[in-house]
């Protein structure tokens, strides 16, 4: 018997398949399609057209599989065709109203207008964390991509962030972090101290640091005092001008690091102005962070100052001058509030105004001439 395999989701499972010109193809009126689409694809499409939703996609499918098992379901574009009875779309039950629809369902009593239970707004939260002080900050040293560990005092401002979740009774669903010790470290430190255990971490270079380039490993005061306090605020902070680049043949490019083997050396930087550190980070938080706060889980992203000022900007549509003005200080809770479209509500930091000041006011010192 000829069979195909679908998508390796349903591995395992057969499809019959029917001669055609010398060839196989799959049948389709086997029942994948007889029952499926009178089901499911058909409850969708119903329960969308009572909403007024769009479905160009879903109606595109729904003719072709209709057309493939000999029902006419949809006709010029509604469920109401002469086999809609056969379906489980609300219409073949005789529903043609959101109204009726809810009362049907018993979400609550028929009412005049959209039912309360689909305006319900909720608002999510998510928290960022800034790695603590790191051993190169302490020397002053452009950091970067490299990969260098806490600090005594950056361990124990991990530390001091954990105990600050854990009071305010923070639980986290799923973390995510750069691949840099530092950031992975801090996250780990304020996990352990919160007691937060059993969740997935996952790592993404795409929350790395904003790279440096030929700056990395330079003492930013020195660098300063060489060039220029303007100038280096131009390299660190100006939105879309980058420092200047390194080759790939220097070892502290990214391609030349094991830490990046499986990614494409074509999407490694050998310098990052904010703007293309935005470019990178941006991709990673609508495709994995921003649909894990949409689900209802608790979130913890702890990252760096410049990738975390991505997500900032973003989220608060800052303007570039903004953006370049915000100083994250290290290891202390961020939290942002977000409504049910994910659009900024309010944000707060968890520690006292006064010492987040400080903390600010240090990071905003940073790579000046001493």
């Amino acid at each position: 018997k000829a069979c195909m395999n679908t998508n390796p989701g349903y591995r395992g499972l057969t499809h019959p398949c029917v001669e055609a010109g010398g060839m196989f193809m799959p049948d389709l009126k086997y029942r994948y399609l007889t029952e499926d689409v009178p089901t499911g694809l058909c409850f969708n499409k119903g329960l969308g057209e009572l909403l007024g939703v769009s479905m160009p996609m879903t109606d595109k499918v729904l003719l072709w599989a209709q057309d493939c098992i000999g029902w006419k379901i949809m006709v010029d574009g509604k469920m109401n065709g002469p086999d809609i009875g056969r379906t489980r779309a609300p219409q073949a039950t005789g529903i043609t109203t959101l109204q009726a629809f809810c009362q049907a369902a018993c979400l609550q009593p028929a009412c005049s207008s959209v039912p309360r239970a689909l305006e319900v707004k909720q608002n999510f939260k998510v928290v960022f964390l800034r790695h603590g002080e790191s051993q190169w900050n302490v020397a002053n040293i452009f950091t970067g991509w490299a990969d260098v560990d806490l600090s005594p005092a950056g361990e124990l401002e991990a530390v001091e962030a954990g105990k600050c979740l854990k009071e305010r009774g923070y639980k986290f669903d799923v973390v995510f972090t750069s691949v840099l010790r530092r950031a992975i470290k801090t996250a780990w430190t304020a996990l352990m101290h919160s007691d937060n255990y059993s969740m997935p971490i996952i790592n993404s270079w795409r929350l790395n640091e904003r790279h440096y380039g030929a700056l990395q490993g330079l003492n930013k005061a020195e660098t300063a005092a060489k060039h220029g306090d303007d100038q280096v605020k131009i390299w660190r902070r100006s939105y879309d001008i980058p420092p200047p680049s390194i080759e790939e043949t220097d070892p502290r490019h990214p391609c030349n690091d094991p830490l990046y083997r499986n990614v494409p050396a074509a999407a490694l930087p050998g310098a990052e102005s904010l703007k293309l550190t935005v470019d990178r980070v941006l991709p990673f938080w609508f495709d994995n962070i921003a649909p894990c706060i949409m689900a209802g889980r608790n979130v913890l992203v702890a990252a760096h100052g410049n990738s975390l000022r991505a997500i900032c900007k973003y989220l608060e549509n800052m303007s570039e001058e903004q953006v370049l003005e915000l100083n994250i200080p290290t290891s202390v809770p961020l939290v942002y509030e977000l409504d049910s479209r994910l659009r900024f509500v309010r944000k707060y930091y968890l520690m006292d105004p006064d010492e987040v000041a400080k903390k600010m006011a240090a990071v905003a010192n940073q790579g000046k001439a001493k």
